[in-house]
């Protein structure tokens, strides 16, 4: 399999630019595309639901739907059969500009990023791609790859939506099974979020290139001890394993403990 070739031209931070990515907004709008936008709500029409559930906040926070009937209720209806906490709000009012997101980037991933200088990313097992696009919104090139098509699929109407398009462009999506990856050139970050191959996680070292960093979050014995999830042992993280696994990197920060309805181990290691 032929190398997947970078160019490191052009990588600028982007950090500051606040048209870079949709601002978060606290209202969910299902009505139908066309009216009039509702102040600090996004518009996710009720039929397109099913579709962008990876556009709502966290499983474990509530959604606030504003507008008219009888589109709130049926979207509060289908939201609380999805098993989303949902409620109506009733004061609201028109305005804005409809530009807006519920969805934010890996909790830890935020943290993290803020000390890192940006470059080359790569973004293993990136679902429906919330962590790339909120990585090129901050001024990093991304390869995002995934092996479900479906997935990055939705990744790219989530940069589309979210994203300038001019950033859209930074981010290389790849439909490609992970323990089959041949990557050629170093990257200054990968980052690997709710999925585990310990063949694949020990490949890190080789994609980083000098100072690089790896940025991990996965489940942990105690969540699937609680939940019976995930469903087999060989997919959770004890505490300490990350650097076992990864001699030739520097553990700089390693924590395991509830973050919201998940426990897990999160850890950040340099080359």
């Amino acid at each position: 399999m032929a190398p997947l070739a970078f160019d490191r031209r052009g990588l600028t931070s982007l950090g500051s630019d606040v048209d870079a990515l949709a601002p978060l907004v606290r209202f969910l709008d299902p009505r139908p595309l066309g009216g009039r936008p509702i102040d600090d709500s996004v518009s996710i029409p009720l039929e397109e639901l099913g579709e962008r559930m990876h556009e709502l906040p966290p499983r474990h926070g509530r959604i606030e739907v504003v507008g008219p009937e009888p589109f709130a209720s049926q979207a509060i209806e289908f939201l609380r059969g999805a098993g989303r906490d949902a409620v109506s709000v009733e004061s609201w009012e028109y305005g804005g500009d409809g530009r807006g997101r519920l969805w934010g980037p890996n909790e830890y991933l935020a943290t993290m990023i803020e000390d890192l200088q940006p470059g080359m990313a790569l973004d293993l097992a990136c679902g429906t791609g919330r962590d790339a696009v909120f990585l090129a919104s901050l001024g990093w090139e991304v390869t995002a790859i995934d092996h479900l098509p479906d997935a990055l699929q939705r990744g790219q109407d989530l940069a589309r939506r979210y994203l300038r398009s001019d950033l859209a462009e930074r981010i290389r999506w790849v439909c490609q099974d992970l323990e089959k990856v041949a990557v050629g050139g170093a990257f200054d970050l990968v980052s690997i979020f709710w999925f585990l191959d310990r063949g694949v996680l020990r490949s890190v070292p080789g994609l980083l290139h000098s100072g690089g960093s790896l940025v991990l979050e996965t489940f942990s014995a105690i969540h699937r001890e609680r939940y019976g999830k995930p469903r087999t042992e060989s997919f959770v993280l004890r505490t300490g394993e990350p650097a076992s696994l990864l001699p030739q990197l520097t553990t700089r920060l390693e924590e395991a403990g509830w973050h919201g309805d998940r426990h897990s181990v999160r850890f950040w290691a340099t080359k």
